[in-house]
């Protein structure tokens, strides 16, 4: 018998690499597999699975301004490399990680990830039939309760660490731009020193060339009269 889960499943406590028994990946993979071959193309299928979720919960949809389309091809895009990497599960949380990240303006919490969780396994159990097999549902009901709880943990445990992170990352901006602006300063006013520097000596070569000027004409003034008096 199927049976699907309840919030208390969803752990939100720790976050780390996703285990699941072999043989039970195999079915999880070969259930959605399956459940993708049942419709004419992924773009149908992600369309299926929005429709699911947000038709049971359409208040969920004031959370999302990306359009349907692209919204539900990236749900789809998302699952399916979760689940076809389920045979690591270090990737899996590595995944999740990510689109736990990219997520973090989304307040995702249990109940709601309750709600994605079994309106994906509501609609693969009555598209599927009997290609979805007890155990390849338990392995997708993990699978969601996993990625569901990664997402509400990273929320959770990062994005304060990254409020932090960006607060001290634009304290350290802001002291970079004052010390450029007063290394600046400094150097326009080395400038203006150096230039009134220049001035000065110019002023004094002048000085210099127009005492240098006034000495040899006080000398051929001085050589004529010496002239003129041998000459009387």
């Amino acid at each position: 018998e199927i049976t699907l889960g309840d919030v208390n499943e969803i752990n939100i406590e720790t976050f780390e690499d996703c285990h699941l028994p072999f043989q039970m990946v195999e079915e999880a993979q070969f259930g959605w597999t399956s459940f993708l071959e049942t419709f004419s193309s992924r773009d149908v299928a992600g369309e299926a699975v929005y429709s699911a979720i947000f038709e049971s919960a359409p208040s969920l949809q004031g959370l999302f301004k990306t359009p349907r389309a692209v919204m539900s091809m990236r749900i789809m895009m998302g699952f399916n490399n979760i689940i076809m990497n389920l045979k690591s599960g270090r990737n899996v949380k590595q995944l999740v990680e990510t689109l736990g990240f990219q997520h973090l303006n989304f307040e995702v919490t249990i109940p709601r990830v309750a709600i994605f969780r079994d309106a994906i396994l509501n609609l693969m159990k009555s598209e599927s039939g009997e290609t979805l097999t007890n155990l390849g549902f338990e392995g997708i009901k993990r699978t969601l309760n996993f990625a569901g709880g990664g997402f509400v943990y990273v929320r959770t445990n990062y994005s304060e660490r990254l409020r932090i992170l960006s607060s001290s990352w634009r304290l350290v901006c802001g002291k970079q731009a004052e010390s450029s602006e007063d290394a600046a300063g400094s150097g326009e006013r080395s400038a203006e020193a150096e230039g009134s520097g220049e001035g000065s000596e110019s002023s004094l070569l002048h000085k210099n060339e127009a005492s240098d000027e006034f000495d040899k004409s006080r000398n051929k003034s001085k050589a004529k009269n010496n002239t003129w008096s041998r000459k009387e």
